[in-house]
Order: C-alpha cells, then sequence, then structure tokens
C-alpha cells in the first residue's frame, strides 16, 4: 500500500513538472492577439533603407543621410549608405541594380539623368520596392514620392535675388557639377527664362561645369573671369561653385568686383560669407529630404497615402543670418 502511494506521489510531481516547463515554453513565443498578429513582445528584424549616395562624404548629402539615420531611429529602420565617392552615374547604377539583387525594403537615392537611370528604375518598380528620390526626379509613376528643391522656383527666385542686389544689370556666369544634371538644368533653364522675361539687362553670358572637382571648378572661373572681364556676378549650382569663384577671384583681386550667389551651406561657403567673397548662399534643406523620405517609406508601408512630390525649401543665407539660420533647417 505505502508502494502504490509512492508511486502515485511521483507521477503527480512529473506532472505538474511538465506543465510548468510547457507554460515557461509557451511563455518565450510570441502568442496571437485577438486580431491573429503576433505580440508585441515578438521583434522582427526592421526594414532595411538602402541610401544610394551620389557623392558620399559631401556636405550636402551628410546633411540628408543624418535625416534619414534619425527618421530611422524614429520609425524603426536601418539606414544602409551605399554610394561613390566621386559624381559618376554608371557606379550609382550599380549599387541600385545591388539593392534590388539583395532586396532592400526601400531605397532613396538622387537620380542624376533619366537617361542614365531608366533602365535601373524599371528593374526596381518590377521588383516591387518603393524608392524615395531626393533632390532629382524621374516619372511619377517610377517612384513613391519626390522630395526635394522646387527647381523653376528656386531659379526665379535665385535670379530675382541677384538682379535686385545688381539693381537689374550684371553678366552672369552659372557653374553646374554637368551640364545634364537635371535638377541643376531646370534650374539654369528657369535663370535665364526670368532674366529675359523681366530683367533685360541681366544676361547670363557663360555656363560651365566643374564635374564636382573643386581644382576643376577654381580653374575654370579662373579661366572665366580673364576671358570674360565684363563678368560681375556667379550663380552657383553646386554647393563647390561658390567657394571655388570665391578662390579665383582672391587670385586674381576680384574682391568687390563680382557678386557671388552660392548654393547650399558647405563650411568654406559660410566662411567666404562671413570674409565678403561671396554675397549670398540658397541654402537646400538636404536634412528635410532624408527624413521626409523614411516618413514617405513608413506611410507607404502603414497603406497611407504618400504625397507624390514634397518642396523641402531653402533658407536665404547672408552675412545678417550666418549664426542663426541652422535653427530653421531642422524645424518641420
Amino acid at each position: 500500500m505505502k508502494k502504490r502511494t509512492l508511486i502515485w506521489a511521483l507521477v503527480a510531481v512529473m506532472v505538474l513538472v511538465l506543465a510548468a516547463c510547457g507554460k515557461n515554453n509557451n511563455s518565450n513565443n510570441a502568442s496571437p492577439s485577438a486580431s491573429g498578429q503576433a505580440s508585441p513582445s515578438a521583434k522582427e528584424d526592421p526594414k532595411t533603407i538602402i541610401y544610394v549616395n551620389p557623392l558620399v562624404g559631401h556636405p550636402v548629402f551628410i546633411q540628408a543621410h543624418e535625416g534619414l539615420k534619425d527618421a530611422a531611429k524614429k520609425y524603426g529602420y536601418k539606414i544602409v549608405e551605399v554610394g561613390p565617392s566621386t559624381i559618376d552615374a554608371t557606379a550609382m547604377v550599380k549599387e541600385l541594380e545591388n539593392a534590388v539583387v539583395q532586396k532592400a525594403d526601400a531605397i532613396v537615392t538622387v537620380p542624376l539623368n533619366w537617361e542614365a537611370f531608366g533602365n535601373v528604375y524599371k528593374k526596381i518598380k518590377d521588383a516591387g520596392i518603393p524608392i524615395v528620390n531626393l533632390n532629382s526626379d524621374t516619372p511619377a509613376d517610377t517612384r513613391l514620392a519626390y522630395i526635394g528643391t522646387d527647381a523653376a522656383t528656386y531659379g526665379k527666385d535665385a535670379a530675382d535675388k541677384l538682379a535686385s542686389k545688381m539693381n537689374g544689370k550684371g553678366n552672369v556666369a552659372i557653374m553646374m557639377v554637368a551640364l545634364d544634371i537635371q535638377v541643376q538644368a531646370e534650374m539654369k533653364d528657369a535663370i535665364v527664362k526670368r532674366f529675359e522675361e523681366k530683367y533685360p539687362d541681366m544676361k547670363v553670358s557663360v555656363v560651365e561645369a566643374d564635374k564636382g572637382d573643386m581644382l576643376v571648378g577654381v580653374q575654370k572661373f579662373t579661366d572665366i573671369f580673364k576671358a570674360n572681364p565684363d563678368v560681375n556676378a556667379v550663380i552657383a549650382l553646386n554647393a563647390n561653385a561658390g567657394v571655388e569663384a570665391a578662390k579665383a577671384m582672391k587670385e586674381l583681386g576680384l574682391k568687390d568686383k563680382i557678386t557671388v550667389l552660392g548654393i547650399d551651406d558647405i563650411q568654406e561657403t559660410v566662411d567666404n560669407i562671413k570674409d565678403g567673397y561671396i554675397w549670398a548662399s540658397k541654402v537646400q534643406n538636404f536634412y528635410r529630404m532624408g527624413y521626409q523620405a523614411v516618413e514617405s517609406i513608413h506611410s507607404h508601408f502603414a497603406g497611407d497615402t504618400v504625397t507624390s512630390i514634397m518642396d523641402s525649401g531653402t533658407i536665404f543665407l547672408t552675412k545678417d543670418s550666418v549664426d542663426t539660420y541652422k535653427e530653421s533647417l531642422k524645424v518641420f
């Protein structure tokens, strides 16, 4: 009798142990909620957004990357940055193709021109990967959203501001990265059109490209100023160009003889505004571009409507605002 009682006691203990183990195992697994979805305790790997940077290490695209990272932290995404260290559309296309092969959840990039990027955008669309364009656009049906500067508005405003500064008379040199960079070509066309329509004595005398190379740009401005002594104004359409013009002016002793309207706010531009070699700069909001790109992707994954085109705006930077303008860049 005692023996039988002992056996039943042991069996009872084993049942309790097994029940406890089963309960512990279940607590380590996500249990479905009433809606059939995993409970909040189940964590999935974050979705990956690949940022194909057109010029890795350049200050304005670092600003875009900061915006991407800050928004990714807020919304729970992983940002992977890739791209060339010189302007190279072919290298960018290769990185975009790699992003398709790697099955990126989303892509953010700056398509320099449609001719070079058209085929890879078709591949991205066929793969069902949402892509957001920063500061250079493609046809609306090839991407999720465009976030950047409105090129026509930028060009019109640049023309107005420079004409006002010069009392409606001037001979202008425009410097671009390359003549086929879409957004810069649109800015240049808008400037020329505005001068023709409203300021008949403002003339674009020279249009050049520096390939994103500071040394090339300085030499080109030196040649422009020597060959065209009537050029008394510069409009920079890439971040280096205002600094390039300032360096050439210093070498040739042309301070106060040429009015330079820069673009963006690399440190040398800010320094030259303080020193009086650059009159002003129209600063594009690359931080906002990056931040809103992630917001657009997040809205897309949530099934919400995404605004197709968003103007990230600019800030007009002069010597009077050089110490305070940054306060406005992250406010939106």
